[in-house]
């Protein structure tokens, strides 16, 4: 699980380590190395390399102290490689407090299992930490969400 942060300031890639990640019961780093090597819908599939499975909140330190308040266009890298079928998996995405996705169903959206799914989203305001949850909606709350990886970019000229 990783994450790419783009910006004004500088470029850099934040690990597992480095990001505050709460989980479900049961939740956990789940590499797949191999198994995504030829996913379809993706140009980089290395994001899709591992997940974080049954995650419920992950924060990113994207601004410091003395940083002023950006807004970014966050992406979201989801695969299922579970044989998870369409309706089974469901899930809001908030960002700062914010709904930004609501009943996310990644098999049905992504066209099928074991195929990538990015969701973008422009102009999140971030004061220091970007933070991103998920909640499952789907009936049947067995299959929590999954999150492969977040980008974080500053496009030009939206430094605040």
């Amino acid at each position: 699980f990783g994450s790419r942060s783009r910006g004004g300031r500088e470029s850099r890639v934040l690990f597992a380590r480095e990001i505050g990640v709460d989980f479900f019961e049961g939740g956990r780093f789940d590499p797949q190395y191999w198994e995504t090597a030829h996913l379809s819908g993706t140009q980089i599939p290395w994001v899709l390399a591992s997940r974080a499975v049954k995650i419920s909140t992950c924060a990113l330190p994207l601004l410091g102290d003395a940083d002023k308040p950006a807004r970014y266009t966050v992406r979201l890298h989801f695969v299922e490689m579970e044989d998870v079928k369409a309706g089974q998996r469901v899930f809001d995405i908030r960002m700062q407090d914010q709904l930004v996705a609501g009943a996310v169903d990644i098999v049905k959206q992504a066209g099928g299992p074991r195929r990538a799914l990015v969701l973008e989203f422009k102009g999140v305001r971030v004061t220091k930490d970007l933070v991103v949850r998920l909640a499952p909606t789907a009936k049947d709350a067995r299959h929590k969400p999954t999150l492969s990886g977040i980008e974080a970019e500053v496009p030009a000229g939206d430094l605040m």
